[in-house]
């Protein structure tokens, strides 16, 4: 009797430690779709649609230092969310001063509704230039090894953003921090390439990749304005291409570098406090019941 008892004693405890590691285990979650509570921005419609991501450009100046370290500043203007494609919501597209004469000062538009989103962020590694390029052109490759970025909401649109000192413009006067974000995947998961006329500067193309492991919402704001990343681990991807002169035309490496970015967001579970502490009572009970019947 005692052996059945001892055999099912030792199934309840190791249940009960299977138990505790799915918990403690991180399982993926909706990794693709998250929640945006627009109403919390000032002067903004209370929309709250389900979002896959953010898409926008940026502008781009990088410094090439000695011993090929290069730093980087940049300014990205999102545009729109995405759920599968680009969808109709209220960020407006950057314009400082503009509040409610209609996109484009169309009078007949009201875009009154609109706010702006954007992000900050500075990159810093090394750069190589690399060979066996077509001729009249160089290739710059860099190994991203640090960035932070940080996201904020203007409802007025009336950020003046100066995109060589991103770090002395954001979040002045009515501006809402909303995300931050400071360790990434260095290369070759964070990479970034620059086509470029050997003669001119002129850029010819190019395209990145940066992908961050700690994208953390800021309080009071990020949780209110993103109520679908709460509770979630997150990790995050910004990616894109170089606008090529055809399309920039004032465009020129390395000083004045824009592009188009998108960003998506993966989403892991956290486990809940109740759950562990339910899961460790059940093995220190398991535990209890053991030293009973050794006694008996």
């Amino acid at each position: 009797m005692r052996k059945l008892t001892n055999r099912v004693l030792r199934g309840l405890v190791a249940l009960t430690v299977a138990g505790l590691g799915l918990a403690v285990t991180p399982a993926v979650a909706r990794a693709d779709v998250f929640e945006v509570n627009e109403g919390v921005v000032d002067g903004a419609l209370a929309l709250s649609p389900d979002v896959t991501g953010l898409t926008g450009k940026y502008q781009e100046a990088v410094t090439l230092g000695p011993g090929n370290a290069f730093s980087a500043t940049l300014v990205v203007n999102f545009t729109a969310y995405t759920s599968g494609a680009p969808i109709t919501d209220q960020i407006g597209a950057y314009d400082p001063g503009e509040i409610t004469e209609g996109e484009g000062g169309d009078p007949d538009v009201d875009d009154s509704n609109l706010y702006s989103l954007y992000a900050l962020v500075t990159v810093e590694g090394t750069y190589s230039l690399l060979p066996n390029t077509p001729p009249g052109q160089n290739l710059f490759s860099f190994q991203v090894a640090d960035a932070t970025a940080d996201i904020y909401v203007d409802p007025l649109r009336d950020t003046t953003l100066n995109y060589t000192v991103p770090s002395a413009t954001g979040g002045a006067g009515d501006d809402m921090y909303i995300l931050t974000a400071s360790a990434v995947l260095p290369y070759p998961d964070s990479f970034g390439s620059v086509f470029t006329s050997v003669t001119t500067g002129a850029v010819l193309g190019g395209s990145y990749a940066i992908v961050f492991t700690n994208p953390t919402l800021v309080n009071p704001d990020g949780p209110l304005y993103w109520p679908g990343l709460v509770g979630f681990t997150l990790s995050g991807t910004a990616s894109g291409d170089v606008d090529p002169a055809s399309e920039c035309d004032d465009c020129v490496f390395p000083s004045n570098v824009r592009g188009d970015t998108s960003i998506a967001f993966n989403l892991e579970t956290v486990p809940e406090p109740a759950t562990m502490s339910l899961l460790a009572i059940g093995l220190l009970g398991a535990g209890a019941a053991a030293r009973r019947r050794r006694k008996a």
